[in-house]
């Protein structure tokens, strides 16, 4: 099944899905799109563009299901603060009844697969899997495990999704929706292959090996949406097509 990942959406639904759409009509036989998360929040976004925009991006996500495309919505962290109710950067938790209202029917998960590909927000580091799962024996068992922690909604469980590391401000382990960038790579989930947003990257992209040994997983870095302070964009709003276990730059 070719499928269509998409990084880091961030309340730009309206100028980000008429690209997706685009893809997918010139993209012949694309059957799945799977959005990496972090579908709310901006620098400086109004209660108005959160409502815009979210109402915007499940319209569309619901549309599509009912035209036959699958679609997998994943947890960002922004969109796991609302999920938890707790303030975060960006969040805007007096509408925090309105996300729950409008984002989270769309069915969010913590992960999926995508041709062998575990696809997170930020990735799974080997130190996170072996303090918070149970011995996963592929990329398949993390995502179950994942999810099922997700489904679990205990205090515990979702607090060990939530975890963050030093690289983004955390004294925790990098977790499945905080791990940095570097992080990952320099603690990569042996043996399985990723796909990740979350890390702003100047072009959808294989990530460098730095401390990896040369036999290490290969990890995807997607977030190419993003937005500078300033408002100027951080990448070039590339996204990965998956076919038959290779992935290709769409730009």
């Amino acid at each position: 099944m070719k499928t269509l990942v998409v990084g880091d959406i961030h309340l730009k639904a309206r100028s980000i899905l008429p690209e997706v759409d685009d893809v997918l009509e010139n993209g012949a036989g694309i059957e799945r799109v799977v959005f990496v998360g972090d579908i709310c929040d901006e620098w400086g976004a109004s209660e108005y563009q959160l409502m815009r925009e979210l109402e915007e991006f499940a319209d569309w996500v619901e549309e599509r299901r009912a035209d036959g495309l699958q679609i997998d919505v994943l947890f960002g962290n922004h969109d796991f603060q609302y999920f938890l109710r707790k303030h975060g950067p960006g969040t805007q938790l007096e509408l925090a009844p309105f996300v729950h209202e409008t984002l989270f029917p769309l069915n969010l998960k913590i992960a999926t697969l995508v041709d062998g590909f575990l696809v997170t927000h930020a990735g799974v580091t080997q130190a996170w899997c072996d303090e918070y799962l149970d011995a996963p024996e592929d990329a398949e068992e993390v995502a179950e495990q994942l999810n099922e922690m997700l489904e679990e909604g205990s205090t515990y469980s979702l607090r060990n999704l939530f975890t963050c590391g030093p690289d983004r401000g955390g004294f925790d382990l990098p977790g499945p929706m905080w791990a940095d960038k570097y992080e990952l790579q320099d603690d990569p989930l042996e043996g399985v292959p990723q796909i990740v947003g979350h890390t702003p990257v100047e072009t959808a992209t294989l990530g460098g090996h730095l401390q990896w040994s040369p036999d290490a997983a290969e990890v995807w870095f997607c977030d190419t949406f993003s937005l500078a302070s300033d408002m100027s964009p951080l990448g070039d709003g590339s996204m990965l097509l998956v076919d038959d276990g290779t992935v290709t730059v769409m730009k």
